[in-house]
């Protein structure tokens, strides 16, 4: 019988002997690369782009329709959020899987931009990328818990100089000191994963040893998981699920 004709496109032979990214052989990153804007002439993935949209809108209605803290909306049974809402409370209740939907895309993102880059390239881009928003986040909140400890208010984050201090670092949990916003632990977790694929850079990235990598990784957690490892879960995510905005858009 004659061979079944493929049904898409495959990588040349040359592509896997030049190290190409194996993602550039997808026929989606070939249409958004076609019609992308990004800036580093690579385009962007639709795709990617419309997940991000869809657990940002799960997370943000887990906070505002689906959380359980009680008298969200106000005190009494009639602002009750399973009478205010019926059919969206249960349902916005599973919303903070938006934020291990954000870890999922982070992966495969980061994975993206440390391609054909060198370790130094990959911390440069990571650098500038996240440090200038999240140093005017961290800073914008202590001035204002200032301003407000000075009009006589309460304010619940920390804004002493230790904290904020220890904040800017962006691994304020590694040094001990609470979060100035609390929504940042996810880029501690994230910045662990950056730290692995440094690690890889330094080896050599490629395809293969980015799947064995995977594999020996989900191992891990695995085993982490079922022997009770505090390293097998972040632990800033373990008592509330969901209970921060993730800061993964950033990357």
């Amino acid at each position: 019988m004659p061979a079944l004709a493929a049904t898409g496109p495959r990588p040349p032979r040359t592509a896997r002997k030049t190290g190409r990214p194996w993602f550039r052989w997808l026929p989606w990153s070939r249409w958004s690369r076609a019609r992308g804007s990004g800036g580093d002439g690579e385009g962007r993935l639709a795709a990617i782009d419309g997940l991000r949209l869809l657990a940002a809108i799960a997370v943000a209605a887990y906070h505002f329709v689906g959380t359980p803290t009680r008298d969200f909306w106000g005190t009494g049974s009639d602002h009750a959020l399973p009478v205010v809402a019926p059919t969206l409370h249960p349902v916005s209740g599973y919303g903070w899987l938006g934020v291990e939907a954000f870890f999922l895309i982070s992966g495969f993102v980061i994975c993206m931009s440390c391609w054909d880059r060198s370790p130094a390239q990959f911390a440069v881009s990571r650098i500038s990328r996240l440090f200038p928003v999240y140093w005017a986040v961290v800073l914008i909140i202590v001035a204002a818990g200032v301003a407000a400890t000075l009009a006589g208010q309460r304010w619940g984050a920390p804004t002493d100089l230790r904290t904020t201090l220890g904040n800017l670092t962006m691994i304020p949990s590694a040094l001990g000191v609470p979060f100035t916003a609390g929504v940042a632990w996810t880029l501690w977790v994230e910045a662990r994963f950056y730290l692995l694929m440094g690690g890889l850079l330094l080896i050599g990235l490629t395809y293969r040893r980015v799947i064995a990598f995977g594999f020996l990784w989900l191992t891990l957690a695995a085993l982490g998981r079922e022997l009770d490892s505090a390293s097998s879960t972040p632990s800033s995510s373990v008592s509330t699920p969901g209970s921060s905005w993730p800061a993964s858009p950033c990357t």
